[in-house]
């Protein structure tokens, strides 16, 4: 698929159920492989906002046991800077150890 489906939501209802993965930081983790940690969205024109309330942001891709990037852990904060490096490497180490299988 070329677009990010939103799947297990908790938060404010949202108009963004799919986004193309050529936007936003979400898109910016999977194309880059890489967690996005952004302490101010506000400050970025990449962020694309489910909440107005939204000020800070982490994305950790999730890849199968393939090595393949299938699904993200995303969560939003209405603090600015809410992850530390120490809360990004707890996130890192949790989606590592969801059992999935390969291929999704």
């Amino acid at each position: 698929s070329t677009d990010l489906v939103l799947g297990p939501y908790i938060g404010e209802p949202t108009d963004h159920v799919r986004i193309p993965l050529d936007r936003g930081f979400c898109g910016m983790a999977l194309r880059e492989e890489r967690t996005v940690n952004v302490a101010d969205v506000t400050q970025d024109p990449v962020h694309i906002a489910c909440s107005l309330k939204t000020r800070s942001e982490l994305v950790v891709p999730i890849a199968d046991k393939s090595g393949h990037f299938v699904a993200e852990l995303d969560i939003d904060c209405n603090r600015q800077a809410a992850f530390t490096p120490e809360l990004e490497v707890f996130f890192q180490k949790a989606v590592a150890s969801f059992p999935l299988k390969e291929a999704l």
